[in-house]
């Protein structure tokens, strides 16, 4: 179950870029992801993004990404906080699940 979707840019100059999990950049898009269609075998589905480059940002730069999704459905809101706490793997509750990553860009 996707969660949320966060890309930034950040502008990286003459250093190496920070991690996307450290440092998202100037925020480009809050939201969840969407997907529009399923592209061959080398990936499962696929979402187009349009993006204006802040002007403050040119030269070295990275787009940076953060997606949230559950592994499985939320935990019912009738169970017990202690059947929470105790048994909560064993009740199949939701996981989070956190991924970061980034491409390297040129803005020119």
């Amino acid at each position: 179950m996707e969660v949320s979707l966060v890309i930034g840019i950040v502008a990286c100059g003459s250093s190496a870029c920070p991690l996307p999990s450290a440092d998202l950049g100037e925020l480009l898009l809050v939201g969840k992801y969407q997907s529009q269609g399923v592209i061959s075998n080398t990936l499962n589905s696929f979402e187009n993004f349009t993006f204006v480059v802040p002007s403050d940002i040119s030269g070295q730069a990275s787009i940076q990404v953060q997606r949230v999704s559950l592994a499985t459905p939320p935990v019912s809101l009738f169970h017990k906080l202690s059947d929470y706490l105790i048994h909560s793997a064993a009740k199949g509750h939701a996981l989070p699940g956190v991924q970061y990553t980034a491409v390297a860009v040129q803005v020119t």
